[in-house]
């Protein structure tokens, strides 16, 4: 049998990527509305590193869209271009968690003193019964 000729389908290689972003997109939004509940420190950070890990893929991968001829001597096949998306992703999950380009900092103390914020309004509005209004 020769698999030489097989091909991977583009339409259905673009709407397996899409469908993936789109789920890890509702997954940030969890994660983020988790973290800020439970107040958890390390869950928030945890959230703010992958969000910068997918916004630095999608920095790569449009950089690669947007080079003049990625054609060789020998044109690609579909499975090469799904394994360097693959790659992008990887590369840029190393990034984020080696410091990235500061993205996830700078979202994680901001939220942090967001949250802290809230909770302190919160406290503040409750009323006591053994004040005086």
């Amino acid at each position: 049998m020769d698999i030489g000729s097989l091909q991977f389908n583009p339409s259905f290689h673009k709407e397996m990527i899409s469908k993936a972003e789109e789920e890890k997109t509702k997954d940030f939004d969890a994660v983020f509305k988790k973290a800020m509940d439970n107040q958890d420190d390390k869950a928030l950070k945890d959230a703010c590193v992958q969000l910068e890990s997918y916004m630095i893929s999608q920095l790569f991968k449009q950089m690669k869209q947007s080079m003049i001829s990625e054609e060789g001597l020998i044109p690609k096949g579909d499975y090469e271009k799904a394994f360097e998306d693959f790659k992008i992703n990887h590369q840029s999950e190393s990034m984020a968690k080696a410091g990235g380009i500061g993205l996830a900092e700078m979202m994680y103390k901001q939220m942090k003193n967001t949250y802290k914020g809230q909770i302190k309004a919160d406290s503040e509005s409750i009323i006591r019964i053994d004040q005086e209004v």
